[in-house]
């Protein structure tokens, strides 16, 4: 999927990102954001720093908070390395079928195809999902990253209640739904969160700005 050719929206998303990264454990790491062109409602992350929301998902946000919650998430999974760690059991597993268990060791430092079975348990990942307590747990953490930056915590419960009034019969919203859990659930399990960050009130300076970069979305 190519990046939105706007230079403007991907400054401002940038913007956003990495304000949040910096208040976090991991400030450190390269980390890059951007808005990928196609209608399907999605985000994603990979190990390392990078993090990518479609327009398809950035349309239906209503302001900044809900693209702070989501980035937040996303930013959740990196620095909590869930994607490396699913990644590399998924990969010892693959590899156990064919290694015997106590030549393992030595197959992983020696055979080349460790880094081909790396690569393609990787991209497997994004189709089947994340398993759901690192998804519950990157949306608990998301809020609390989003509350330190200044942020409305309930952003993410926001958008959610969206995506659940769409449901999963929308063809865009497939994908989201297959590799994440229950949207209603997702709800349900954030109330506690929301009440323990009561006291954190959002302090946007310009909530128009949102507004004026999503236009050029709905052009």
């Amino acid at each position: 999927m190519p990046p939105v050719a706007d230079p403007a929206l991907q400054g401002y998303v940038n913007q956003v990102g990495r304000w949040l990264t910096l208040h976090t454990e991991r400030p450190d790491l390269p980390w890059h954001f951007a808005v990928v062109d196609t209608d399907a409602v999605g985000a994603f992350a990979t190990p390392g720093g990078s993090v990518i929301v479609t327009a398809g998902l950035l349309r239906l946000m209503r302001d900044e908070n809900e693209l702070a919650g989501v980035l937040a998430h996303e930013i959740s999974h990196v620095v909590q390395r869930h994607h490396v760690r699913a990644i590399m059991h998924r990969a010892r597993a693959r590899l156990a079928a064919d290694v015997a268990t106590e030549l393992a060791a030595q197959y992983v430092a020696r055979n080349p195809l460790v880094t081909q079975a790396l690569l393609d348990t990787g991209m497997n990942l994004y189709g089947s999902g994340l398993d759901q307590g690192d998804e519950y747990g990157a949306d608990r953490a998301g809020m609390v990253i989003a509350a330190r930056a200044g942020y409305d915590p309930l952003g993410l419960v926001y958008l959610l209640s969206t995506l659940d009034a769409i449901g999963a019969a929308e063809p865009r919203t497939q994908l989201l739904f297959a590799t994440h859990p229950p949207t209603r659930s997702r709800i349900d399990a954030l109330g506690a969160v929301a009440d323990q960050l009561g006291a954190y009130q959002g302090s946007l300076q310009d909530g128009g700005r949102f507004a004026r970069i999503q236009e050029s979305l709905l052009r």
